[in-house]
């Protein structure tokens, strides 16, 4: 994935449109301007030391969103003490996620977890009313994630380069 993101680049949501779980690939055209912007818009990447809770909280904390993969990872969630979505059914398989906010409420730190599997988890104090693409980690659940992610390489930030 960094590889990738790095030689090939990031293709813009304007190329293919909102979120669409997976209809992109139907308008993908190979050497097309797609891939033109995309080269455009490669990435620097910068790995994580470690993947543990304090290095990605402080990440995400500073701004920077966290790409990783994992072999376990939340499929439900249900609203805590606190009004956030956390998990509450887990499922092992490979599968790539990433960090995208770090947040302190009550005492303690979230990570907010932003999945790709569409819009399946709860409605919270933040999301409008609306079920989320992602739910909240905190340190406990977050270990469940770190734990099983040996066979998918380094976490990292992806840093993207702008279009001239």
């Amino acid at each position: 994935m960094s590889k990738w993101s790095a030689e090939v680049g990031n293709y813009l949501a304007a190329d293919f449109g909102k979120y669409d779980g997976g209809r992109y690939v139907s308008k993908y055209k190979r050497g097309s301007q797609q891939d033109t912007n995309a080269l455009a818009h490669q990435s620097i990447i910068i790995y994580l030391p470690s993947c543990t809770f304090d290095y990605c909280y402080a990440a995400c904390a500073a701004g920077m969103g966290i790409n990783m993969g994992t072999s376990t990872y939340p499929t439900s969630a249900v609203l805590n003490g606190d009004g956030l979505a956390v998990p509450s059914s887990w499922k092992n398989g490979g599968h790539s996620m990433a960090w995208v906010f770090a947040m302190l409420v009550n005492g303690k730190r979230y990570l907010y977890l932003e999945n790709s599997h569409g819009a399946r988890y709860v409605a919270d104090r933040f999301s409008g009313g609306r079920k989320q693409h992602g739910l909240w980690i905190d340190e406990s659940s977050f270990r469940k994630i770190a734990d099983t992610n040996f066979r998918y390489g380094r976490w990292y930030c992806n840093v993207g380069e702008l279009a001239k």
